[in-house]
């Protein structure tokens, strides 16, 4: 008879000898573990200076004449402020590798109804924060007709694009901004601190998303249309601000105007993203101490961006009321030509290794 310690042993045997042959047959990417590197775990200092703060436009994906011909009355346009899809994917991995990190720009500055302040931001030690906005995602039809995709959608969950071929055909795809950071946040988790992603300024005029949610008679289903992706976005952890309803000139129309242009944002557009405090200034025209900033505060603004080449971030007052105020630094086509003043020395990306081999050295 067989005792009970034989017994166990063929009971082991059993169990581990097809757990050893199974880990033994795999694959080395199956049985190896990720090494990267998990940010949340790693030694964390706090960051001592100013937080950088890039941004982009929609994406050109198909270059069109509009990007070759200097007749084609959209070139200086296309050419000054929009990126490629490979020079953005170049962006990225050079952001990557130069330890640049994605942070929420309410993990630097917050406000709580009674001030702005300054917050204490702990990050992996040797990485560098920024902040990342992408204007006018609305996917206006002039930009379609130029090379962007046409609109966000959904695909199984996940947000794509409608993308419109050069033979004139519509395919789901995934070459819209959004996916591209989420491609390569999904392959380098640790470029975003706490799960950043970007702010979203969006106008009102020719729709949102690429759905057309100003026109009259279809406006009501654009809208239904549009709010699941506005949601997914938020729940994303992406940030809506406010680029004013028409892409407004602040400076130069009357105080009726622009009244009657943020009160269209609101209606329209704050009713379908949400209320927000961010308001990032159209043409990076920003206007302040006068009627027209005060009645943006009136409606809840606090936080406040420009254009510039540094981007300064700093807690500013008017009449004794704290706001947020910083500059971004446009990654467009001015900067990927060296325009833009300290492009050619750009401390994001050498401009000319990202620079697309189609785009002119000079514009």
């Amino acid at each position: 008879m067989t005792n009970s310690k034989t017994l166990y042993r063929m009971f082991r045997l059993s169990v581990l000898l097809p757990l050893f042959f199974a880990l033994s047959c795999q694959k080395p990417q199956e049985a190896s573990v990720s090494k990267q590197p998990d940010p949340m775990v790693q030694e964390t200092v706090e960051f001592q200076g100013d937080v950088e703060h890039i941004f982009f436009h929609p994406l050109i994906i198909h270059k069109k004449d509009s990007f070759f011909n200097r007749a084609n009355r959209h070139y200086n346009y296309i050419q000054l402020w929009f990126v490629t899809l490979g020079e953005f994917q170049r962006v990225l991995e050079s952001l990557y590798q130069r330890n640049y990190i994605l942070v929420d720009i309410y993990d630097t500055y917050k406000s709580d109804g009674k001030g702005i302040h300054k917050q204490s931001l702990r990050l992996p030690k040797g990485k560098k924060p920024f902040v990342m906005s992408v204007d006018d995602l609305n996917y206006y039809k002039a930009h379609i007709k130029n090379g962007t995709v046409s609109r966000l959608v959904l695909d199984k969950g996940v947000i794509a694009s409608e993308e419109i071929q050069p033979d004139g055909t519509t395919q789901i795809g995934h070459n819209n901004i959004v996916s591209q950071l989420e491609k390569f946040i999904a392959l380098h988790p640790d470029f975003s601190w706490k799960g950043a992603r970007a702010m979203i300024a969006l106008t009102g005029f020719d729709g949102v998303l690429g759905y057309r949610t100003q026109k009259k008679g279809i406006a009501d289903e654009e809208k239904a249309l549009a709010q699941p992706i506005i949601d997914k976005l938020k729940s994303m952890k992406y940030r809506f601000a406010s680029h004013s309803y028409v892409h407004i000139f602040s400076q130069k129309v009357s105080y009726a105007t622009f009244k009657r242009d943020t009160d269209l944002w609101e209606e329209r557009i704050a009713s379908l993203v949400g209320k927000t405090d961010l308001y990032i200034w159209a043409y990076g025209e920003d206007t302040y101490n006068n009627d027209k900033f005060a009645y943006l505060y009136q409606k809840g603004f606090r936080f406040f961006m420009g254009v510039g080449n540094v981007t300064v971030p700093q807690i500013r007052h008017y009449r004794k009321q704290p706001y947020f105020f910083s500059y971004r630094i446009p990654i467009d086509g001015k900067y990927m030509t060296g325009v833009f003043w300290g492009s050619k020395k750009s401390p994001f990306f050498d401009i000319t290794k990202v620079r697309d081999k189609d785009r002119p050295a000079r514009i």
